[in-house]
């Protein structure tokens, strides 16, 4: 299965070993794949950004959304997230 992972990215120096982490722990858990805007090129526009992200989004099955990323909380395809 493949699980979008989604947290804070903007103004967080931490970001990507965050991010890192949370995927490790999905991956070794869950035995899931995981799919994170964390490993995206440095140096885009936003909209370039967005696009990319929505594009990884709807290619996952599931999408796991967390302030900041942890492997505690999976929602659904269902719930239709959002990506703020």
């Amino acid at each position: 299965m493949k699980v979008y992972l989604a947290g804070k990215i903007t103004g967080d120096p931490n970001y990507r070993e965050k991010f890192a982490a949370a995927a490790k722990k999905l991956e070794e858990r869950a035995g899931v794949t995981v799919i994170s805007p964390a490993v995206t090129p440095e140096g885009l526009k936003k909209a370039d950004y967005m696009r990319i992200c929505f594009a990884m989004l709807e290619s996952s099955r599931v999408s796991k959304l967390s302030r900041p990323p942890t492997a505690r909380t999976v929602v659904t395809p269902d719930s239709r997230p959002c990506i703020a």
